[in-house]
């Protein structure tokens, strides 16, 4: 069905997704929704058949060489090309969980104050204990509409977003734009930007994809060092008065809690020694500007 009011664009970033791709596009072509889209597909420089896979589909295929992709700056070049009036973001490794993903996701734009929404990650087969509490940690099963007002509550995890599945409004983008300064967590970046701006932003748990990455000790020590330089570079640290150490004890008791219940006890020490090397990461993260640059090369993934 269509409508011809407003228009939908579904920009998939991906590289080497051969093993997920066609899962992916499947499911988006065989949506359920009252709006028109169209779908584009942005390589980075894939060398497996990902490019092959997306030509099956009736997408707007876009290949851009791997040196020239930006978290910010590839998202961007998707929002210009896009012709729809809502810009929606899935990885190209994710892949939506039912047939009305979609429409979950843009029904939540008949509130005009609404700005953006991201969607439900859920954990795939393959997900280890430890990541799977990750997952359920940052996606909960209650609608969320988040909103300026509740930052002294809420601090730095009020910006919590991913365009790992989301919506957009193009003209709130057009607005504000993923920031190229910030070489990583651009999403983080563009939404503190947006309820800051007076915007609200909602997260909807009914719009699923499955999407999980199994971080090893050392990829979580990485990842949460790149978050700690980001967050001192927007003044998140400043802000947060304590929040993120407190959040960080109920993180380990209520993951401890989990694999009890679900009868992981092996994964335990595991699971404390990884939720270690994030704290760890994140401390060092926030004063990445007065490491030696060898460390820094060593610690961060994306060159913070």
């Amino acid at each position: 069905m269509q409508n011809n009011n407003k228009d939908i664009s579904i920009i998939i970033l991906t590289k080497n997704e051969e093993k997920n791709i066609n899962r992916c596009l499947s499911v988006c072509f065989s949506q359920k929704c009252d709006y028109s889209f169209e779908a584009i597909v942005i390589d980075s420089g894939s060398v497996d058949n990902t490019v092959e896979i997306a030509k099956k589909y009736p997408v707007k295929l876009i290949l851009i060489k791997s040196e020239e992709f930006h978290h910010a700056g590839t998202r961007n070049l998707g929002a210009k090309i896009a012709k729809g009036d809502y810009l929606v973001y899935l990885a190209g490794d994710a892949y939506p969980a039912s047939r009305n993903w979609l429409s979950r996701l843009i029904s939540n734009f008949e509130d005009n104050d609404i700005a953006a929404i991201y969607g439900l990650q859920i954990p795939n087969r393959k997900t280890n204990p430890i990541n799977q509490f990750r997952i359920k940690w940052n996606y909960g099963s209650e609608r969320i509409v988040k909103y300026k007002a509740l930052l002294p509550v809420q601090g730095p995890r009020l910006y919590y977003f991913s365009t790992a599945n989301c919506a957009i409004r193009k003209s709130v983008w057009e607005q504000f734009k993923f920031p190229e300064n910030v070489p990583v967590y651009e999403d983080t970046a563009f939404i503190r930007n947006v309820i800051n701006a007076g915007y609200k932003v909602v997260y909807e748990p009914e719009a699923k994809v499955y999407h999980a990455h199994n971080y090893s000790i050392w990829e979580i020590f990485r990842r949460y060092f790149d978050t700690g330089s980001i967050y001192k570079r927007l003044g998140y640290f400043s802000k947060a008065n304590g929040k993120l150490n407190k959040e960080g004890i109920r993180y380990l008791k209520s993951g401890i809690n989990f694999l009890i219940e679900k009868g992981y006890c092996l994964w335990i020490p595991y699971f404390i020694i990884h939720t270690a090397a994030g704290f760890i990461g994140l401390s060092l993260g926030k004063y990445s500007n007065k490491l030696p640059v060898f460390m820094k090369k060593k610690f961060s993934q994306y060159g913070v």
